[in-house]
C-alpha cells in the first residue's frame, strides 16, 4: 500500500489523506473515519463505497462528510456512478444513504442497493 503527500482540503475541516492500494481508492478523514472506493467489477467509471465512521461521528455530521467523500471521487477521478450495497437491517445506513443523496435502486434478500451520479 502506498500512501500519497496529495492532501486536499474538502469544506470546512475536513482534510482527506488519500492512500491508493491497487485500484482501490481510500479517504480517510481527520476524525479517522474511512470511506473506501472500489471500481465495480461490471462497470468501467462506477465506484462502489465502503464506509467506516466512527461511533463519535454521527448524525449531520456524518452525512455532511460522506457527502463531501462522494464529491472528492467525482471531482478528483473520472468515475460516473458510486454504488453502495447496505445490509438491508443496518436501517441507520440505509436511511443516511438517502439523506447523503444516493436514490434507492434495489433490494435482495440480505441488501439494498443505492446509487448517486455525478
Amino acid at each position: 500500500m502506498t500512501r500519497t503527500f496529495d492532501y486536499r482540503k474538502v469544506k470546512d475541516r475536513l482534510l482527506w489523506g488519500m492512500v491508493i492500494s491497487s485500484k482501490v481508492i481510500y479517504l480517510i478523514d481527520d476524525d479517522e473515519n474511512l470511506w473506501a472506493f472500489v471500481p465495480h467489477e461490471e462497470a468501467e467509471k462506477y465506484m462502489e463505497a465502503h464506509i467506516h465512521i466512527n461511533p463519535s461521528c454521527r448524525g449531520k455530521e456524518a452525512i455532511k462528510k460522506c457527502k463531501a467523500a462522494i464529491q472528492w471521487i467525482f471531482n478528483n477521478t473520472d468515475t460516473t456512478v458510486i454504488l453502495g450495497r447496505i445490509p438491508k437491517d443496518n436501517k441507520p445506513a440505509c436511511v443516511n444513504a438517502i439523506h447523503c443523496g444516493l436514490k434507492f435502486m434495489y433490494e435482495t434478500e440480505t441488501k439494498r442497493l443505492y446509487e448517486v451520479r455525478k
